[in-house]
């Protein structure tokens, strides 16, 4: 299940995202995909990055953080 929440505010008249969270649930069959998944995210990233950044000029900075991590193990309840 994939759910995107972005946090909008109101500035100056129109809608600026000042942070938007993207949370993804998602199973590798093998290390192999988890590894090819990995390769293919990097790529995404690093040509939106490289389209949208500008070194000087106007506008604002964004730290942007990807990350990922194994699920914990489901309980089961007593």
């Amino acid at each position: 299940m994939t759910r995107v929440a972005p946090r909008l505010r109101l500035a100056l008249g129109s809608t600026v995202a000042l942070a938007v969270v993207l949370d993804a649930d998602v199973r590798f069959r093998s290390a192999a995909d988890r590894r090819a998944f990995t390769e293919e995210l990097v790529d995404a990233v690093l040509s939106i990055v490289q389209r949208y950044h500008t070194a000087d000029g106007p506008g604002r900075s964004f730290r942007l953080i990807v990350g990922a991590h194994p699920s914990p193990p489901k309980r089961e309840r007593s």
